[in-house]
């Protein structure tokens, strides 16, 4: 649905990364959490329909697959699977654990095979290996904190690394 609204003209997909996207209102991945509006007001749900087919797409060089037989699991963060990218981190609570997804930007042009490779070789903590590739910033997700125990809201921001 959001696809069909996407309109991914040049302006349109410069605009969005940018951060002068028009949103529309509706429901996304919950990549944005810009797209929330304010809890004192009924402002509704609004997304950039050209981040959210961006970052559904993007996915596709990000697989999750089990950990085949592998007992070492991190009991931390009881992880079940792996992805690509999610590592644990410290959480906002003293000796809470939580995993967050970590990506880098680069600025050669890479196809997805490139982008595979990239993102084998890259590791946030290595930050001196980061330019031989072209990596030159970083970035790690942080989780919308739920008002309480019955919000159901879910979204995702980055702050840099």
């Amino acid at each position: 649905k959001v696809h069909q609204r996407a309109e991914p003209t040049l302006d349109r997909i410069r605009d969005s990364l940018i951060g002068q996207a028009s949103r529309v209102e509706d429901n996304g991945l919950g990549f944005d959490l810009a797209r929330l509006g304010s809890p004192s007001d009924d402002s509704g749900t609004w997304v950039d329909p050209v981040v959210e087919v961006l970052a559904f797409f993007g996915l596709a060089v990000l697989p999750t697959r089990g950990l085949g037989g592998d007992e070492r699991v991190d009991r931390r963060a009881d992880i079940k699977a792996k992805q690509r990218g999610w590592r644990p981190i410290e959480g906002l609570r003293q000796g809470e654990v939580q995993n967050s997804f970590c990506y880098p930007l680069w600025s050669p042009y890479l196809d997805r095979h490139g982008i595979d490779a990239l993102l084998d070789y890259w590791n946030p903590e290595g930050k001196d290996r980061w330019s031989r590739v072209g990596v030159h910033g970083a970035w790690r997700t942080v989780a919308f904190q739920p008002t309480g125990t019955s919000d159901t809201t879910r979204a995702f921001g980055s702050t840099r690394l």
